[in-house]
Formats: structure tokens, C-alpha cells, sequence
């Protein structure tokens, strides 16, 4: 049998990273060499190839070495993914870390997941909270990160679970029931989310209600809080309305006016494309793509 004609493995590894990050210095930090080394692998890789992949003054890699990034990325994938499968098939628990929102996991993950447990008994869940409009694709704290954004986010595979659709809130005790227009809310405490805090003002313009200066209302920083001032007769919230569809069930939270404001954003579960063959990863978004 004729002999695989194969650059060296790790010189593949260092131009893949070196190619995905564009950066000796973060390909260098992923694979715990140094950035010298990395540069003698890409070196050794173009000698052996006869080929020129990389423009090492500017960083970018020629058209050849385009073409060869993404092919070996896909290599690596599969292989990543056929050595999990055969390492990981026999153990009987799968561990699967998941990175939600505060507010989305205690109030819409959490009451839904033994569901997915009594599906995938085998698959051993951990559950841990993060926010904000960016997440690092070489974050290796979670399997899969659930957020919300008005476009998806880069550098990863991104699933749109649902559209944000948001409500205003309050103790039905805080609302006048003769009070049948928006003009109501005018004059009224708004309770304000730090991380969306022009909500309340970009709704107002769309209706034609004058809120005035909403800087001294009181702020929190998630909604879960938000919702609990809310219970605790401290003003309206404007909160997404998945959270709070068991809290209107109990009818002294009301939504006054049945107001919906489609905020233009969405919620979406994102995953590493380097890990989109992993069968706990697939058994968990076939599931929240389901609900």
C-alpha cells in the first residue's frame, strides 16, 4: 500500500489555529506553545507544502492558504469527532454544560429541563449563568450559550430558538382599572433592566406616549429582579413575555393593556462549529428546537 503523502500533524494544528485566529500570538496562547514556535510550524508547513499560506507581516492568508484553512478545519472536525466517538460510546454519562441567561434559566429553562433528563437520562447536565452581546468562541466554560441578540453572533454556530416579544408588567393593586390607554403609564414608576435600558423609551416613541427622564426610576441589572419589584409593588416592568407566562397565572401580576412589543431581537443557542457532531450537543438542540 503507497504511503499517505501527509504534512506533519501539529504543523496542520498550528496553521489551523493561526488561520482561524489570524494571530501567531492567540494561536500560540490556545496551543501553550510559544508565538516562535508557532512561526517555525507555519515555516516548516509552507517548506514541506512548497506553498505560500500566509502573509506573516500583514496576517492573512493567501488564496491558496484560504482554501487549505477551511478544508483542514473540517478535517480536524471530523476527526475530533470520530475520536470522541469512539473514546466516549461505552461511558454512560455524556457531561453537557450550558451557559443561559439568569433571568431565561430560572424562569424558562429551569421548569423545563427535567423533561429533557426523563430524554437523555445518560447525559449528566450542568447549568451555569452568563449575559452580555458577545461570546468568546474559544470560551471553553460551556458547551452551549443561550442569549439574546438583534442579529446573530459571530464566530460560532448560532440557532434561532423564538423572537423577543416584551410586555409590561405590574401588581394589578398599582393600576387604575378606568385607566384604558396608554396614556396610564405616563406619570408611573418604571422599573428599568441596566442591560436594556432604552426598552421602555423605544416602545413609548412607537405609541406615541411621552415617558419624560427615566434615569432616577429605579434599575436592576436582570429581569428575574425586575419581576420580583414588580411582585413587591415597586413599579411596572417591561420584561420579555416567555419569563412571566406562569406569573400572569396568578393573576395578581397583569399585563394592564395587553400590550406586545416586538423588540426586533432574538434569542438564540450557540454551540462551536468544531463540536456540532457531539451527541450530547445535537440531543440538546434537537430538544430546545422543539419547545
Amino acid at each position: 500500500m503507497k504511503n499517505r503523502d501527509l504534512p506533519p500533524l501539529n504543523a496542520i494544528k498550528t496553521f489551523e489555529a493561526v488561520a482561524r485566529h489570524l494571530s501567531m500570538t492567540k494561536a500560540a496562547a490556545e496551543l501553550c506553545v510559544t508565538q516562535s514556535a508557532v512561526s517555525k510550524q507555519i515555516n516548516n508547513l509552507e517548506q514541506h507544502l512548497a506553498v505560500k499560506l500566509l502573509d506573516h507581516k500583514t496576517m492573512t492568508l493567501t488564496e491558496k492558504g484560504s482554501f487549505y484553512a477551511l478544508s483542514l478545519r473540517s478535517i480536524l472536525d471530523e476527526l475530533e469527532s470520530a475520536t470522541r466517538h469512539i473514546t466516549e460510546q461505552d461511558k454512560q454519562e455524556y457531561a453537557l454544560t450550558i451557559n443561559a441567561l439568569p433571568s431565561l434559566a430560572q424562569y424558562w429553562l429551569m421548569p423545563k429541563i427535567n423533561d429533557f433528563k426523563l430524554l437523555h437520562p445518560h447525559i449528566k447536565l450542568h447549568i451555569n449563568t452568563g449575559d452580555g452581546f458577545y461570546v468568546d468562541a474559544d470560551n471553553n466554560e460551556a458547551d452551549i450559550f443561550i442569549r439574546c441578540n438583534s442579529k446573530p453572533f459571530p464566530d460560532v454556530e448560532n440557532i434561532a430558538l423564538f423572537d423577543e416579544i416584551m410586555i409590561p408588567i405590574c401588581h394589578r393593586d398599582l393600576w387604575d382599572t378606568n385607566q384604558t390607554d396608554n396614556k396610564g403609564f405616563e406619570n408611573q414608576t418604571l422599573l428599568i433592566h441596566t442591560g436594556r435600558p432604552d426598552i421602555w423609551h423605544q416602545w413609548a416613541q412607537c405609541n406615541n406616549v411621552t415617558l419624560g427622564d427615566t434615569s432616577s426610576m429605579p434599575h436592576f441589572e436582570h429581569f428575574f429582579l425586575v419581576i420580583d419589584a414588580v411582585k413587591n409593588k415597586l413599579g411596572i416592568g417591561f420584561v420579555p413575555a416567555f419569563l412571566v407566562h406562569e406569573v400572569l397565572l396568578q393573576h395578581d401580576i397583569i399585563n394592564p393593556l395587553n400590550i406586545q412589543f416586538h423588540t426586533g431581537y432574538c434569542y438564540y443557542a450557540m454551540y462551536r462549529h468544531r463540536h456540532r457532531f457531539k451527541p450530547n450537543i445535537r440531543a440538546f438542540l434537537a430538544w430546545l428546537s422543539s419547545l
